[in-house]
């Protein structure tokens, strides 16, 4: 008896911890893309299917500007109950802590992972009039002509510019990167010939490749790119250990409870595996990884480790 009503007891405090049954309210999803950017783009979908799953309205939040921080900071600073989730990318999760001097929340220490959701590689690219046909044709010139070529990259200390200083130490050739304000502006300037090497995401340039107007050389992943088939990754090319996917993550407020991370993780691998969210996303250029909350806290470590190498010694800061 004495039993049975301890078990009551413990039941009672826990519903006034914790609450109805996780969810019993819309959901925030903050992004720190405006909308149509690419984390926008991967919100929306994934909230729906979101949505449908736990039968509450999943709310997609742009909160764009300062290179994620904004966002970022606002999901650290969240009650941690489930109720505010965060698409976070690869830049805000590792390289801002090493381009910024002073950020308002710590990636390893003011979150709690729920999942991965997508990752790609970066391709190589340069004007269809550049005279190599391969990469490996790129860093024989580079080597024999240093400072010969420019590269384009939208924004210093993006995900393109960052894999680019890790491809040009690996290969140990020198090219003076040129910074523009948005993708499609660096884009422009290497299809005008203006600037004659790119570092993007294989879905900006794929249809310039296709055209001929763009010779894309290589990809920085592990897997030839869906959008690019027909080029090379660098370890075909004969540059093994060169590995710059970069990847899109789920995350929440670090105190957030066992069994809410539990069970966000089950509803976002299922709809990673729903037909229509996965055919979307494929179609997109990405790869889809889902996978375990502790598979992509170890993902966000293992990176800290490889990025924040590459821009100390860059020598690389935003402020």
């Amino acid at each position: 008896m004495i039993a049975a009503l301890c078990l009551i007891l413990m039941l009672t405090a826990s519903e006034c911890v914790y609450g109805q049954a996780f969810p019993h309210k819309s959901i925030k999803l903050i992004t720190g893309g405006a909308p149509g950017s690419i984390t926008d783009s991967i919100a929306r979908p994934l909230a729906e299917k979101l949505g449908s799953s736990l039968s509450q309205p999943v709310v997609v939040e742009n909160r764009p500007g300062a290179g994620g921080i904004l966002a970022m900071d606002l999901i650290a600073k969240a009650a941690p109950d489930g109720y505010t989730l965060g698409v976070a990318t690869m830049s805000q999760l590792v390289f801002n802590p090493y381009l910024f001097a002073k950020l308002p929340y710590d990636p390893l220490r003011d979150f709690r992972s729920i999942g991965g959701l997508v990752s790609g590689p970066i391709a190589v690219a340069v004007n269809a009039s550049v005279a190599v046909d391969s990469f490996r044709d790129l860093v024989a010139h580079a080597r024999a002509h240093p400072g010969d070529f420019r590269y384009a990259v939208p924004q210093l200390g993006s995900p393109p510019h960052v894999v680019a200083l890790l491809v040009l130490r690996t290969t140990e050739i020198e090219m003076s990167v040129v910074p523009f304000k948005s993708a499609m502006e660096a884009l422009r300037s290497v299809l005008s010939g203006d600037v004659p090497v790119m570092f993007e995401a294989p879905p900006i340039i794929a249809e310039h490749v296709k055209s001929g107007r763009l010779r894309a050389l290589a990809v920085t992943g592990r897997h030839r790119d869906r959008l690019l088939p027909d080029t090379p990754t660098l370890e075909e090319e004969g540059f093994a250990g060169i590995q710059g996917d970069v990847w899109i993550g789920l995350v929440a407020p670090v105190a957030t409870p066992d069994h809410v991370v539990g069970r966000l993780n089950m509803e976002v691998n299922e709809a990673l595996r729903s037909s229509e969210l996965k055919q979307y996303l494929e179609a997109a250029g990405w790869r889809i990884t889902g996978g375990s909350a502790g598979a992509f806290a170890s993902v966000i470590t293992e990176s800290h480790a490889i990025w924040g190498k590459i821009i100390r010694d860059a020598g690389l800061h935003l402020n």
